[in-house]
C-alpha cells in the first residue's frame, strides 16, 4: 500500500489505525511514507514522534506501553495522534468502533514505543480539560485477553519497583543509581532477621514515568554490560500485602532485638529447659545468626525427618502441596544446606507452610499458603548467592502428582 493510495482513502484509514501510525507526517502536507510534505491541507499537525516505518506491532510488548484513552466523539485519529506524539514514539492508535453502528463513540488504544513514554503522557494528558470542558482520560491498558486488574494500591500506580543485586553493593549506590531518574519517596531495603543484607530493596518513586524510566534503562543497561556477580534487576513491584520481614529503618531492628531478648528470658524461665531440649531451634531465635551457622542445631523435634520442616501452627494436619495453585517452590542448591537453615530464608517472603529437602539430592520444595507469597520467593531467590558461595535457583513449582512426593525427572536449574 503506498501513501497514494493512503491519502485518497484517509476516510478509511481512521478504521485501520495500525496503518496509519506507520506513516510519518509533514507539516501541512498528505501522509508521506518518508516524512516528506504534500497536498493534505493547511493546518494538518506534524508527528515527529510517529513510528518511520511498517513493522509488526506487539500490542503488550513491552508492559505498560499501551493506553487505554477516552476523549471526545468528534476526534479523529489524526487528533488523538497529535496530542500522544510529543511524548514519545506512537506505534499505533486504535479506535474502538461501536459495533451495531459502526461510529466512533469516543474511546481508543494508544500504543507507544516505551512504557516510560506511555506513562509520561498519562501524567500529563489523564484528567486534562479542553476548551469545550470535556476531560481526557488516560489509563494504562489491559493486556489483550485479561480484564483490568485492581488498582495496585501505589499513588501514583507503578511507581513502587522490585531490585535485586549483589548484597555487597553499598546501599548509598543503590540511592544514587536510583535517584538520577526522578524523586524518591522511599527505599526500603530487605534484610536478614540478624541485620544482614539480603540485596533486595524497594524503591518507591513520586511519578509512575520516573519508576518506568529507571526500570527500562537498567534493564538496558544489564543486557549489553551486565554487572559481575549478580546483574541488577528491576520490576514493578507486586501490590503491597505480605512483605518481606527486615527492612533496614531502626524501629524494625529494634523490635527484632527485642524480641530476641525476651524469647531468650522464655528459655531460662523454669519448666521451659526441656521444651528448649526438643525444639533445638529455639535457641537459635535468641541467638542472632545461630541457627544459620550451625549445622547441628534444627527446628523441629526430636525423632521427626531432618528434611522436612512444618509450621507448628497446621499442627497434624495434611499439607497439600497444590492448594492454593501456586504456592509452592522448587529450588536447587550448588551445595546442600539443612532445613534450619532454609527455614529462615524462605519465611521473609510470606506464610510458610514447610520446607522439604529432596533425599540426597541439593533441591527441595517450599509451600506458601498462598501464591503471591510463593512468586515473591522464587523471584527474589533465582540465581542468588545466599552466603558461603551457595547459589540458589527457585521457580513456582509444577503441581505435585498423586501417590508421589516428588515429581519425577524434576528439570535442574543449574
Amino acid at each position: 500500500i503506498n501513501a497514494e493510495y493512503m491519502g485518497s482513502r484517509i476516510a478509511k484509514v481512521e478504521e485501520l489505525p495500525i496503518l496509519i501510525s506507520t506513516m510519518s507526517y509533514g507539516y501541512g502536507g498528505r501522509p508521506n511514507m518518508h516524512g516528506g510534505m504534500s497536498q493534505f491541507g493547511a493546518g494538518a499537525p506534524s508527528f515527529p514522534g510517529v513510528a518511520q516505518y511498517a513493522a509488526p506491532i506487539q500490542e503488550d510488548e513491552p508492559p505498560l506501553s499501551r493506553l487505554f484513552v477516552t476523549v471526545p466523539p468528534t476526534f479523529t485519529t489524526e487528533i488523538i495522534m497529535a496530542q500522544f506524539s510529543s511524548y514519545g514514539v506512537v506505534q499505533s492508535v486504535r479506535l474502538v468502533n461501536d459495533r451495531p453502528t459502526g461510529t466512533f463513540k469516543g474511546n481508543a488504544f494508544v500504543k507507544f514505543d516505551r512504557a516510560s513514554s506511555a506513562a509520561t503522557a498519562l501524567e500529563n494528558l489523564n484528567g486534562a480539560v479542553l476548551e469545550d470542558g470535556q476531560q481526557i482520560k488516560v489509563a494504562f491498558a489491559a493486556p489483550r485477553g485479561q480484564t483490568p486488574s485492581a488498582d495496585d494500591g501505589e499513588q501514583p500506580p507503578k511507581s513502587r519497583l522490585f531490585v535485586t543485586f549483589h548484597k555487597t553493593v553499598p546501599e548509598e549506590e543503590v540511592n544514587q543509581r536510583f535517584a538520577q531518574y526522578g524523586d524518591l519517596e522511599s527505599v526500603r531495603y530487605i534484610r536478614t532477621l540478624t541485620g544482614e543484607p539480603r540485596g533486595i530493596a524497594y524503591v518507591k518513586f513520586n511519578k509512575t514515568s520516573s519508576a518506568v524510566r529507571a526500570l527500562e534503562d537498567i534493564t538496558d543497561q544489564e543486557a549489553v554490560n551486565p554487572t559481575p556477580l549478580q546483574q541488577w534487576r528491576v520490576k514493578i513491584a507486586e501490590p503491597r500485602g505480605t512483605r518481606p520481614a527486615g527492612s533496614t529503618d531502626s524501629a524494625t531492628l529494634q523490635v527484632q532485638q527485642q524480641l530476641q531478648m525476651q524469647i531468650q528470658q522464655i528459655l531460662q524461665t523454669p519448666g521451659m529447659a526441656q521444651l528448649a531440649a526438643n525444639y533445638p531451634g529455639l535457641a537459635g531465635l535468641a541467638a542472632p545468626g545461630a541457627a544459620a551457622g550451625r549445622s547441628g542445631a534444627a527446628s523441629w523435634p526430636r525423632g521427626a525427618d531432618p528434611d522436612v520442616w512444618k509450621s507448628p501452627t497446621l499442627g497434624g494436619a495434611r499439607v497439600n502441596n497444590n492448594v492454593p495453585p501456586r504456592s509452592r517452590v522448587y529450588f536447587t542448591l550448588t551445595r546442600r544446606l539443612t532445613v534450619d537453615q532454609l527455614q529462615p530464608m524462605f519465611a521473609q517472603y510470606g506464610v510458610l507452610e514447610s520446607v522439604f529437602l529432596v533425599k540426597g539430592r541439593n533441591c527441595g520444595y517450599a509451600k506458601y499458603n498462598n501464591a503471591h507469597c510463593a512468586q515473591q520467593a522464587a523471584s527474589a531467590l533465582n540465581n542468588v548467592d545466599i552466603g558461603e558461595g551457595v547459589i540458589i535457583r527457585s521457580e513456582i513449582a509444577a503441581p505435585q502428582m498423586e501417590g508421589v512426593s516428588q515429581n519425577p525427572k524434576r528439570p535442574r536449574l543449574f
